[in-house]
């Protein structure tokens, strides 16, 4: 028996003891006092559910994410990963003959695999809210004031509620097909400015010219976010019948929000699109100062119950408990008020320390002989880190924004919590596949031997090409390898070539170009957009002088 491992936790999971347990329970009765106020009545459903109910139809739960086991009678159980699918079979084995609309609340943990290093928990406490049978611009309102009303007695003013429309989103994307319908998702859903732009540029020089209102509105998307004004600004553009309900839906709940004296708090967002198979309307997101992600998700989904052949409208949301709980014990993170910005020592840091020079800030060179880790200037403090840690502290929201290269991001292995918003255009190279002079590195039903620094992004490429190959780490010259015998090519950075040139390698293939990347925090994007835009322009400015 191992000793040690009988006293630690699995991970994702963490004993709550003291002050943490008294303060979730705070959290939990603020929350049922004001769900109850608005005559939501308590269920709790099975920690243990039939694998089926997640596994299929609107909705559907990624696979990977759901811890299975077998039952008594040898079918698939699944822990709850979530409770809005179990509260409609719920619906529709005991509450059907219930009159709707039907206010429900629960109070109880989901659990998932845990995929996304951000997102560490893979046992989550949620207390939430459905709203059954019951559409439209009243049961929106309902859902928003509750969600408010909720965020303000855990948080007081410290937070912001963004709300969006799927229909905006969606006309855009069934305006686009293949692989741009794809490749538009994962950009925006990301903020991935830099490949938005470059989309919109792909568009614009197909034949025909019926592109051209889309590109010009995928061009203006990462404008689409921010204060009421964005609604203003989205009335003017030229979009389908479905995105301009979607605007006047969203316009009409602010106005009514405003007149309710609730809006104080609320921001827009039009450019959401995650969960785009399972929301239908009004999405909600909670979101607070020095936390990395939302606490507070939800949305309209009108289609879920069609997995039961029952046509009823729902709405709701949930609380992260333990988000909640942990952001109001810590005393430990920063209240400084000023834009965070980490940086990466090393390749670029020189580059970098020009770029700002040149709008005004005088940073650090790495020929400077210092070993202070934090400089502060009037408006924003710079911290300097290694690359790999640059994407953590701005992924926990430690940092507001930060700079390292392309590379740093695409050898992740699993999807970061970042946004990138900016092609710097600094410290430019190449991923390359590179082998001896005259080599064919690249057919033979040989398997090959390719020896990198960077397995992930080596492992991609060729899954790609559905080529097998024996990956070989190597931390120091890695042009070694095929001089050597030890491999058959490499995958590396190439700047001017003169290396691989000296050394007899030659570039058989360009993989992807790489540069210095702006990435922000998404909830630092929404708290301190002007800010970061600021920030975003004056580098944006300098870049193209």
């Amino acid at each position: 028996m191992d000793i040690d491992k009988n006293r630690i936790t699995p991970g994702g999971t963490k004993d709550y003891i003291y002050e943490e347990c008294a303060k979730r329970r705070e959290c939990e009765d603020l929350v049922r006092a004001i769900l109850t106020s608005f005559n939501y009545r308590e269920v709790y459903t099975p920690t243990l559910e039939y694998l089926d109910v997640f596994s299929s139809g609107v909705g559907k739960i990624n696979a990977d994410t759901v811890y299975t086991l077998s039952g008594n009678d040898g079918k698939l159980l699944a822990l709850r990963p979530d409770s809005t699918k179990p509260i409609s079979r719920l619906y529709s084995s005991r509450l059907r003959g219930e009159k709707l609309p039907l206010r429900l609340f629960y109070n109880q943990s989901v659990f998932k695999r845990n995929l996304d290093y951000y997102k560490k928990a893979n046992e989550i406490r949620q207390i939430g809210a459905e709203l059954l049978g019951q559409d439209g611009e009243s049961a929106d309102m309902e859902m928003l004031t509750v969600a408010l009303k909720s965020m303000k007695a855990l948080f007081g003013n410290n937070f912001a509620l963004e709300i969006g429309h799927m229909g905006f989103m969606r006309s855009i994307l069934n305006g686009l097909s293949g692989e741009y319908k794809e490749r538009a998702k994962i950009a925006i859903s990301a903020k991935n400015y830099p490949e938005i732009l470059r989309l919109a540029d792909e568009l614009s020089l197909l034949k025909g010219g019926k592109q051209e209102a889309l590109v010009d509105l995928l061009r203006k998307l990462p404008k689409l976010f921010g204060d009421s004004e964005v609604l203003s600004k989205a009335e003017s553009l030229k979009v389908s019948a479905e995105a301009s309900e979607a605007i006047k839906e969203l316009k009409d709940i602010y106005k009514k929000l405003k007149k309710e004296g609730l809006s104080d708090n609320v921001i827009i967002d039009l450019t959401v699109v995650n969960d785009y198979d399972y929301y239908t309307g009004v999405v909600i997101k909670g979101f607070v100062t020095g936390e990395g992600a939302e606490v507070l998700s939800g949305g309209r989904y009108n289609t879920l119950y069609g997995d039961y052949n029952l046509n009823v409208p729902a709405t709701g949301f949930a609380i992260d408990l333990n988000a909640v709980a942990r952001i109001l014990l810590n005393t430990k993170k920063s209240d400084s008020k000023k834009l965070t910005l980490v940086l990466t020592k090393g390749r670029i840091q020189n580059e970098i320390a020009k770029r700002f020079k040149a709008i005004g800030i005088d940073m650090p060179t790495s020929k400077d002989e210092t070993r202070k880790l934090i400089f502060e200037f009037d408006n924003f403090r710079v911290v300097y880190a290694k690359s790999n840690d640059v994407v953590t502290f701005v992924e926990h929201g430690v940092a507001d924004a930060g700079i390292v290269g392309k590379d740093t991001l695409l050898e992740s292995e699993i999807e970061r919590g970042v946004y990138e918003i900016l092609d710097l255009g600094l410290a430019n190279c190449r991923f390359a596949l590179a082998g001896l002079k005259g080599a064919d590195v690249l057919s033979g039903c040989d398997i090959k031997t390719i020896a990198t620094k960077y397995p992930v992004v080596t492992k991609r490429y060729f899954g790609k090409k559905m080529m097998d190959v024996e990956i070989v780490k190597i931390e120091g010259s890695v042009e070694l390898a095929p001089i050597l015998g030890l491999a058959d090519a490499i995958v590396d950075l190439v700047e001017s070539g003169r290396t691989l040139e000296e050394n007899g390698l030659e570039v058989k293939e360009e993989i992807h170009q790489i540069s210095a990347r702006l990435i922000v925090n998404p909830v630092s994007l929404k708290l301190k957009k002007k800010e970061i835009e600021e920030l975003v322009r004056r580098l944006s400015n300098d870049k193209n002088n």
